[in-house]
């Protein structure tokens, strides 16, 4: 999410953060997910060896790609390619223009990780909207457009690149007045429209998916990194309700979309006011957003695509508070890391295929903007050395990456447990919503009981447990 009126989503987040500290005690905070067959949404079970991946562009060395492969990634975003940067000038292709994309695809293919290859960059010849090429495409040079793919896929999908994912733009749900000129965020949104450019949006795919499908067959095309930042009901939403509206979802085979949350300004507390998540609520914004496309599809009676997302992050920014010191905090460093398990639990539970974590390290290099929440998202230090949120990453990869949820409830009020059957042993994930511990009884002795960063933590028949998620092995 990278609108203007981001500020006005935080001093929500804020506010709710006050009323939550007045309501409970957030001694130790962590992340929410929710209760799958039991309680609330329907139980899909899932194998889950492909959901984990990180955001490491561009992909060389210094960017943590290896120390990813070596956590046992198997998602990664690919270095974008640009449309505008190999067609600049109509209907010459100049590959040359691509020498670092490729060298990323080649990085990510020797070390078997899943690329997936953000296509956009609208050169200014065939711009709708003069001066943004994260905009739409003038309808007479869809057809170019098409082309273009059709040449891109037949030269990555073949050894040694070995491309099969295409997310087709980058948040294209945002109206180009939101943005800057030549942002690469945006911008294929229209405030004047009814379905906010979404319609059109699903024109663009009516011509690019057969051209997709005609270099390989097997490939399979994303639309498209949805930000979706304001909820389900505010005028931006309609853009992706447009594109079914108009027969866009016969020209997918998957949908991608970004789930951000946001520090509260105190350890352990995150919210999405928008999307009606936050810290004591079972599940993260993953969960609404998930159920909110998935009505759409069933309302335009499109079959039920696959969900990845392909951005995720605890976000923070020092303009947003007071004490501008919070964004390098122990607090939020802790946070983030039990957001990322959780989100992947969460992830798991709502049947999503990809988890993409963003960022592998600083969004944007140094980061000399301390004004940007993205300069604080990273898994590991410029470096290399992890962060917290590596370790917890690990050790969820470790834990659960291998196993499928066969369960979930509640150990006891407010105490979720998810349990994931690996064949050899059962692992249990456990935490609570409220702050304060919890006594939780395990109705035996576990083999192993484990932190959040993968610390071993004594076994015992009971533990306390709080908003810390915790992973318990059993014995089969």
């Amino acid at each position: 999410m990278k609108v203007k009126n981001i500020y006005l989503v935080f001093v929500l987040i804020v506010a709710l953060s006050l009323v939550a500290s007045v309501a409970g005690s957030p001694t130790s905070k962590a992340l929410g997910g929710t209760v799958a067959n039991k309680i609330y949404l329907p139980f899909v079970s899932q194998q889950v060896p492909t959901v984990f991946g990180a955001d490491a562009t561009p992909l060389n060395y210094k960017s943590g790609v290896v120390q990813l492969s070596d956590a046992g990634t198997y998602w990664t975003r690919a270095n974008d390619i640009l449309w505008s940067s190999v067609e600049s000038t109509q209907g010459v292709y100049d590959w040359s223009a691509a020498k670092e994309f490729e060298r990323g695809l080649l990085m990510a293919s020797t070390m078997n990780v899943k690329a997936i290859v953000n296509v956009k960059g609208i050169p200014a010849w065939a711009q709708m909207v003069t001066g943004k090429s994260c905009g739409p495409i003038k309808p007479d040079a869809l057809a170019n457009f098409g082309n273009f793919v059709n040449a891109l896929v037949k030269r990555y999908s073949v050894p040694p690149y070995n491309v099969r994912y295409w997310e087709i733009m980058n948040e294209p749900d945002i109206d180009p007045a939101l943005v800057m000129d030549n942002s690469l965020f945006g911008c294929w949104g229209n405030a004047a429209d009814f379905w906010y450019g979404g319609g059109y949006f699903a024109e663009m795919l009516k011509v690019v998916y057969p051209q997709v499908k005609a270099a390989d067959p097997s490939a399979q095309v994303f639309a498209s990194g949805f930000v979706l930042d304001c909820g389900p009901t505010c005028d931006r939403a309609k853009f992706i309700e447009g594109i079914f509206a108009n027969g866009g979802g016969n020209y997918m085979d998957a949908v991608s979309f970004h789930s951000y949350e946001y520090y509260g300004a105190a350890p352990g507390k995150f919210a999405n006011p928008g999307w009606n998540s936050s810290w004591d609520k079972e599940g993260t914004a993953i969960t609404t957003k998930a159920a909110f496309i998935r009505n759409l599809m069933a309302k335009y009676n499109v079959p039920n695509k696959p969900l990845y997302v392909t951005e995720l992050a605890l976000l923070c920014n020092p303009k947003w508070y007071t004490d501008k010191t919070l964004c390098v905090s122990s607090g939020f460093e802790e946070t983030k890391a039990y957001y990322l398990a959780r989100s992947i639990v969460d992830g798991i539970r709502n049947n999503i295929r990809s988890l993409i974590w963003y960022k592998t390290i600083t969004a944007f290099g140094a980061c000399g903007n301390l004004n940007d929440e993205w300069c604080y998202t990273g898994m590991i230090n410029s470096d290399l050395s992890p962060r917290l949120t590596m370790n917890a990453y690990t050790a969820s990869r470790r834990e659960i990456a291998q196993g499928a949820l066969v369960d979930s409830g509640q150990l006891l009020p407010g105490v979720l447990v998810y349990k994931f059957d690996r064949g050899n042993k059962s692992v249990w994930v456990l935490w609570s919503l409220a702050g304060d511990l919890r006594a939780a009884d395990l109705g035996g002795t576990p083999l192993a009981i484990y932190d959040t960063f993968g610390n071993p933590i004594p076994t015992s028949s009971s533990i306390y447990v709080d908003n810390k998620p915790v992973y318990v092995e059993w014995a089969k």
